[in-house]
């Protein structure tokens, strides 16, 4: 009776902690913070992927909230899948192991089987018959993709699944398969490809964490995972940008991840490294550090904020019809007016590097003031794309002393629609 009494004292507790953490999402998603991440999270639209970066959760299925009779007892995250991405993440990382599995909630329910579940175990140690179904975790991503076709996901597939590709591949085909940009044959993420082609081709998952070991799991998930996975303790922040032996340019054009491990197993097996704080995540995405891998992630986190590098606290505003965007003073964007007149930050195509107008041009001038003021060099008018190339444009305003540039950044043709 006692342990009937703790079950049902145990489920009203997560759904009332359930409750609570919608009501905090709806809260957070009216913040300020949010509506920016969701803006600078459009900007490398059309970048590479190599400049482009994605708000990451690291063990994104083991979160507390899942648990039941004692699966998920050690989480790294307390939101739900679907609730990590109503607060903005865009990478998700699901550990999919082939492994005993049982069925309902109570012993006389349990049906004995091999499934593919999301477990939070190392090799077969670990793993709970009640871990949630890997189909589960697959059908709340797609539940949050029908209401958002304006987004690119990373889902990236940790293999522990023993071989079952064609089960893992039925099962997607099941729920999230409509939503795959799947590669053409046994190949790694490519670096020059942009969200945009992926939404062009009516998809917005990528899949990584592929070993090509058969031809349809080959052309489903995309070989191998990050360009590269580096320690917090081996990355040197801006103007350095350095993570392990990865240079400054690497970072620029490859998907680098740096995570943390909150979770006791993990420290039981060796050292996880330090927790990731909020100047850890600023200096990272001052880097352009595409994939911050964060734990315990939770609406009005510190360490999402402090991942926005682009817009200045409370802007865009849209005060009397400011439709296009500068670089001010601070190196944060700022909305203004389109009709006056400032100098205009242009890059070049082939070096990447900033340059600026000597004259002063309305925003709509601004593409032609830089054709005129830099004849026959490939130099146009631009917008930084990650916390890099806006650190970059900064120094070179600062020491030319102006206090703002012209971004080719507005929402002139849809209001509050921001677009590059």
């Amino acid at each position: 009776m006692f342990d009937v009494i703790r079950g049902i004292l145990i489920g009203m507790l997560l759904l009332v902690a359930t409750a609570a953490d919608a009501s905090s999402v709806s809260d957070y998603q009216q913040t300020w913070a949010y509506k920016a991440l969701e803006l600078q999270g459009k900007l490398d639209s059309y970048a590479p992927l190599g400049k482009a970066t994605f708000v990451t959760t690291h063990n994104s299925y083991n979160a507390g909230v899942y648990s039941q009779n004692g699966s998920y007892i050690d989480p790294n995250q307390k939101l739900a899948l679907y609730d990590q991405l109503e607060i903005g993440v865009r990478a998700l990382e699901l550990d999919v192991h082939y492994t005993t599995s049982s069925t309902g909630f109570w012993p006389w329910q349990w049906r004995i089987r091999k499934e593919l579940k999301l477990s939070h175990a190392n090799g077969n140690w670990g793993a709970h018959p009640n871990d949630r179904f890997f189909r589960e975790g697959l059908d709340e991503i797609r539940r949050w993709l029908i209401a958002h076709r304006d987004a690119v996901l990373i889902v990236y597939l940790e293999d522990q699944m023993k071989g079952q590709y064609d089960r893992a591949i039925a099962e997607m085909n099941s729920t999230i398969g409509e939503f795959v940009y799947k590669p053409d044959s046994c190949q790694s993420l490519p670096m020059d490809l942009t969200k945009a082609e992926v939404l062009a081709a009516n998809k917005q998952i990528l899949l990584i964490g592929g070993n090509c070991a058969t031809d349809g799991w080959a052309r489903y998930v995309f070989k191998d995972h990050f360009s590269s996975t580096e320690s917090l303790e081996s990355f040197e922040p801006y103007p350095v940008c350095e993570a392990g032996d990865k240079s400054a340019q690497y970072l620029q054009s490859h998907l680098v991840r740096i995570y943390e491990d909150s979770t006791k197993l993990s420290a039981a097996f060796g050292d996880p490294g330090p927790r990731i704080q909020a100047e850890d995540a600023a200096a990272m995405a001052q880097c352009g550090i595409g994939a911050i891998g964060l734990d315990q992630v939770v609406p009005f986190d510190p360490r999402l904020k402090a991942q926005i590098w682009s817009w200045g606290e409370n802007e865009p505003n849209d005060a009397s019809g400011e439709d296009c965007a500068v670089q001010r003073g601070d190196g944060r964007f700022n909305d203004l007016a389109c009709g006056l007149r400032r100098q205009v930050a242009g890059q070049d195509l082939g070096t990447g590097e900033w340059v600026i107008t000597r004259g002063l041009y309305t925003w709509d001038k601004a593409a032609a003031g830089l054709e005129q003021e830099f004849p026959g060099q490939r130099v146009v008018f631009a917008v930084p794309v990650n916390g890099y190339e806006n650190a970059k444009l900064f120094d070179l305003k600062t020491s030319l002393g102006i206090p703002e540039v012209w971004l080719n950044y507005s929402d002139k043709a849809v209001e509050n629609d921001w677009r590059p």
